[in-house]
C-alpha cells in the first residue's frame, strides 16, 4: 500500500499523521436512526439496525467495525442475531431483504 492512501472505505489515511477516522457525514445516516431504547414490537434492535444500515454500503465486517467503533466479533454476532430474527441465512438474504425493506 502507498503512503498516504487506504483500501479500508472506513478509514481515512493521512499522509505523515497515520490512520483518522472518516468525516462526519459518514455518520449521518447512522445519526438518523432513533436513539431510543427498542420498542418490544420492533424486530431489530438499533445497534443491528445500524449494522444493517452499513452493510447496505457494501462493507465487510472489519469495515462494518471499524465504522461502528466494534470488534469484528461482535459484527458477526449482531449477524447472527439479525439472521435469527429474520429468518434468513446469509449477507445475500439480508441485502435482498433490505432492498425490499425491513420488517
Amino acid at each position: 500500500m502507498c503512503p498516504g492512501t487506504s483500501n479500508d472505505p472506513g478509514l481515512l489515511v493521512v499522509k505523515d499523521i497515520g490512520l483518522v477516522p472518516p468525516p462526519a457525514e459518514h455518520f449521518e445516516a447512522l445519526r438518523q436512526i432513533p436513539k431510543l431504547r427498542a420498542r418490544a414490537h420492533d424486530l431489530l434492535t438499533t445497534r443491528e439496525r445500524q449494522i444493517v444500515l452499513v452493510l447496505s454500503e457494501g462493507l465487510s465486517n472489519k469495515g462494518i467495525a471499524r465504522r461502528l467503533r466494534l470488534t469484528e466479533g461482535t459484527v458477526k454476532v449482531h449477524l447472527h442475531n439479525i439472521y435469527q430474527k429474520l429468518g434468513i441465512s446469509n449477507r445475500t438474504a439480508l441485502a435482498a431483504t433490505v432492498w425490499r425493506g425491513l420488517p
